[in-house]
């Protein structure tokens, strides 16, 4: 069945990814190199973002936990959403740094950290 938010949420994740088709066209490391590198920068990119959106959701979680302080359901709510927050960031760090040893071992380069200027975001 067709459900408006399904469509809403694929199509904003297409409208974030669209500044990642600028990397298509790079001319710099053409063949299978380049592809691998272009690959490790999508998944390097993405990882960067979701874990921003779990930093948020742990976040989320402590405003529940502390905006519900009189109810012990509430608090568990909390509680819970700020434990699988950390569960996230822990499972984004882990995929970073899978992506940095995976461009340093095979690819013989440097992982890209994160600038102070959000360069890395688009």
């Amino acid at each position: 069945m067709f459900k408006p938010t399904y469509f809403l949420s694929f199509l904003s994740l297409i409208l974030l990814a669209l500044p990642l088709l600028a990397l298509a066209n790079n001319n710099e490391d053409p063949g299978l190199i380049g592809l691998i590198n272009l690959a490790l920068d999508i998944v390097n990119r993405l990882t960067l973002m979701a874990m921003a959106l779990a930093f948020l959701f742990f976040l989320w979680g402590g405003a529940v936990f502390i905006l519900q302080a009189g109810d012990q359901e509430g608090q568990k709510k909390g509680r819970g959403v700020m434990l699988w927050g950390v569960i996230a960031l822990a499972v984004m760090t882990s995929v970073w740094g899978l992506v940095a040893i995976i461009q340093n071992s095979i690819l013989g380069g440097s992982p890209v950290a994160p600038s102070s200027t959000f360069e890395w975001l688009f």
